[in-house]
């Protein structure tokens, strides 16, 4: 190039130099967040664990929650993975959000909830065998319960979501009860529940013994 036609660049390519110091990013500013994890609805969980890509951020207390402050530039997108204590279910995906919202009143800042479902699940079962007294609940062929001289009782089981639930009132010891071996099947769900186990049994009636011989008595000759 002539030096002519670098005198006429030059110009140029400080306005260049000008223009990318005005596009540099801004400054970082702390910001504060607040998360929230519960376990069912409602129910907030202590002890879950949070963190940043590497860095813990601590764990949740009582009340299931526990404030950041997180330090970054704005609009970057930050990505907090919530690990749940045992007997509980982690998400899959985690917390994000965007730093955007700086306020210095605490109850305004931004708010995320996360869950942490029991990975277990309170079943109560009310079983009610009418005349069927003292017999064996049965569970995976376990006794679990057994019913008292009205023919009640109650069951309580801890199972995963999703498990089929069978009980079988044991009518073994009482082979005249009928229905024989009867059992009800329930569906655990994704919340605690009680069912209700309705069972009726009637004794077999007994065959009649054939008669005896007749007596014998005077012969008339």
């Amino acid at each position: 190039m002539a030096p002519a036609d670098l005198l006429r660049a030059w110009p140029l390519l400080m306005i260049g130099g000008v223009d990318g110091c005005l596009t540099t990013p801004p400054p970082a500013a702390s910001y504060e967040v607040v998360v929230e994890v519960q376990g069912d609805p409602g129910q907030p969980l202590a002890g879950a664990w949070l963190r940043w890509g590497e860095q813990d951020l601590g764990g949740t207390g009582p009340n299931g929650t526990l404030a950041l402050r997180i330090r970054g530039t704005p609009g970057r997108r930050v990505a907090i993975s919530v690990d749940c204590p045992e007997g509980f279910e982690s998400p899959a995906e985690p917390l994000t959000f965007g730093l955007r919202i700086r306020t210095s009143d605490p109850s305004s800042r931004p708010r995320l909830q996360a869950r942490c479902p029991p990975t277990l699940r309170d079943v109560v079962v009310a079983v009610r065998a009418e005349g069927g007294a003292g017999l064996p609940v049965r569970h995976l062929g376990e006794e679990v319960a057994r019913t008292n001289r009205f023919g009640v009782a109650h069951v309580h089981l801890r199972l995963p979501p999703g498990q089929e639930l069978e009980l079988e009132l044991d009518t073994r010891m009482d082979p005249d009860l009928s229905p024989t071996m009867p059992s009800a099947t329930f569906e655990v769900g994704e919340q605690d529940a009680v069912f209700l186990f309705d069972q009726k049994l009637t004794r077999k009636a007994r065959p009649k013994p054939p008669p005896g011989p007749r007596p014998k008595g005077p012969e008339r000759i």
